[in-house]
């Protein structure tokens, strides 16, 4: 809240957060077979996944006001869901067959950067 107090909105947190995130991906990008700098890119991801998802509610709270904040943060968690579920069965299976070779390629040499 001192963050609030301060004039700036609990948005500018998520956009840091969101940042973290990138930040954790670029890191398990240039990880290589590095082991600690996995497990550093790890802990990134999981601070910024954990921050997300606390400033989810207080974000709905201030967005769209506490008078139906039950109902609104009930229509939030299920569209995760839902999103997460037509990206594993859509978007991957897609991305898959747009890089694999007739032969079927397995592993690294299908995702793996040139």
């Amino acid at each position: 809240d001192k963050i609030v107090q301060r004039g700036r909105p609990r948005a500018v947190l998520l956009v840091a957060a969101d940042l973290a995130g990138a930040l954790a991906m670029f890191l398990f990008f240039v990880s290589g077979t590095s082991v600690p700098m996995a497990l550093i890119a790890a802990a990134v991801s999981g601070a910024a996944y954990g921050a997300i998802w606390t400033l989810i509610p207080t974000l709905a709270a201030d967005l769209f006001g506490r008078k139906h904040f039950g109902a609104n943060y009930a229509l939030i968690l299920p569209a995760v869901s839902l999103a997460a579920i037509l990206f594993s069965t859509l978007l991957a299976p897609a991305v898959y067959a747009r890089h694999a070779d007739d032969d079927g390629c397995a592993g690294a040499a299908c995702f793996g950067t040139p």
